[in-house]
């Protein structure tokens, strides 16, 4: 059997864009592209109609989570992918599992938990994979590439962060409707934000609005609060 991989290479993964923000830029152009609020996308895909709210929030999924939205979304799975990069790392490398998981975790039964099936999360798996990328000499790299390339020709969409349904379709601004689908809330909520000046930042170009992306996930994650007394305070120092 054959995976598609995560990235083309493992010595070049984007360590500033996260697996879980480019899951965030898959799922807010999917949307885009069919029209689909994030509560809807939820729904649909997870049963969990919250779920694109927290997940812009910043909350990092599970990787077998993660692979039930990339199967509603028509991409291949993250799971078999991160299996065979870390079996084919210790193949080549010689690395006690062990050993794997308590340099890069600090969690010694990692790697046998995984293969027990045990789901980590996707910051888990870049943590790994950042580790297994730095750990790797020249020639171990080589070997790895050779051994992949013919287990898994294919490379991920999620490897792409540049291309077309990874940030949306201009590449690094969102529409009011991306941003909206990204915050898992209604344009006409984020537009009530905008006017009252307590949304995120934007710019217009002509007669359209643009959202960063980076602006968006930091308002998101500005807007956490312990309490209802908490937030009404903080409101109210707004206004």
């Amino acid at each position: 059997m054959k995976f598609r991989l995560l990235f083309a290479q493992m010595t070049t993964i984007d360590t500033e864009v996260t697996l879980d923000e480019r899951l965030r830029r898959a799922i807010t152009a999917w949307c885009w592209r069919r029209g689909m609020s994030g509560r809807r996308f939820g729904a649909d895909a997870l049963g969990d109609r919250g779920f694109a709210y927290r997940q812009a929030r910043g909350r990092t999924l599970q990787l077998a989570t993660a692979d039930r939205v990339l199967a509603f979304i028509g991409y291949p799975p993250l799971g078999p992918a991160f299996r065979l990069e870390l079996d084919t790392y210790l193949a080549v490398s010689g690395t006690k599992l062990s050993i794997l998981g308590e340099l890069a975790l600090g969690d010694p039964s990692f790697v046998g938990r995984f293969r027990r099936g045990v789901s980590p999360h996707l910051a888990t798996v870049d943590r790994v994979r950042a580790w297994t990328a730095a750990n790797a000499s020249a020639e171990e790299v080589r070997a790895i590439r050779a051994r992949l390339a013919e287990a898994a020709p294919g490379i991920h969409p999620l490897a792409r962060p540049g291309r077309e349904g990874m940030n949306g379709h201009d590449g690094d601004s969102l529409s009011e409707r991306e941003a909206a689908a990204r915050l898992g809330i209604s344009p006409g909520v984020l537009g009530s934000c905008r006017l009252r000046g307590e949304g995120p930042a934007f710019r217009r170009m002509g007669n359209r609005l643009r959202y960063r992306p980076a602006d968006i996930d930091a308002w998101a994650r500005a807007q956490r609060w312990t309490s209802i007394s908490e937030e009404r305070n903080a409101r109210g120092k707004r206004s």
